[in-house]
């Protein structure tokens, strides 16, 4: 069994602009195979990241705090105690819309395969669309949502190929 590590060459392109829920992005999937390749499925997928960030701000008390027992004598410290901040994120991702462009299909070499996929946003809001509406004017978290499409080559007895690129997706209130 033969297993190539670079069965095909990908790339991708569509209009750079804002797309609202609901739009459609057409995009060009060039498909260059390095010989016979066969291809099980071919797909694009529009990926919504969400990120949570919480900053965490408070005093740093290192053991015994300000004041503590050494040596079984009572002591006081006026040392300066400063105020430390963190930031914790969370990201979580998932596929908020697709399209399979290409299918149990053999691409011979030399022959550079052009495909015109049709990608329909969903009209959904992401998960936390409504927790973020909530946190707008919280200073201390927030949710960030980040779209990106990724392309994928799903190759027989070869390494498959994926590519991506970021989306502007606009997400309304008024929804």
């Amino acid at each position: 069994m033969v297993y190539k590590l670079k069965p095909l060459q990908m790339t991708f392109d569509f209009e750079d602009r804002w797309y609202d829920l609901g739009d459609v992005i057409d995009i060009q999937v060039n498909l260059n195979p390095n010989g016979e390749v066969d291809v099980r499925e071919a797909r694009l997928d529009l990926v919504c990241e969400e990120i949570h960030t919480r900053n965490q701000s408070g005093i740093s008390m290192g053991s015994g705090g300000a004041s503590s027992i050494a040596g079984g004598n009572f002591s006081r410290s006026n040392d300066y105690v400063p105020a430390t901040t963190s930031v914790n994120q969370r990201k979580e991702s998932y596929v908020h819309s697709t399209v399979v462009f290409l299918k149990e299909n053999t691409l011979r070499p030399s022959d550079l395969i052009a495909h015109s996929a049709t990608l329909h946003i969903q009209s959904q809001l992401p998960t936390h669309f409504e927790d973020a509406k909530a946190l707008v004017r919280n200073s201390e978290e927030s949710w960030t949502f980040k779209w990106r499409l990724v392309a994928s080559v799903n190759v027989v007895r070869g390494r498959d190929q994926k590519r991506q690129r970021q989306v502007k997706v606009k997400l309304t209130s008024g929804r």
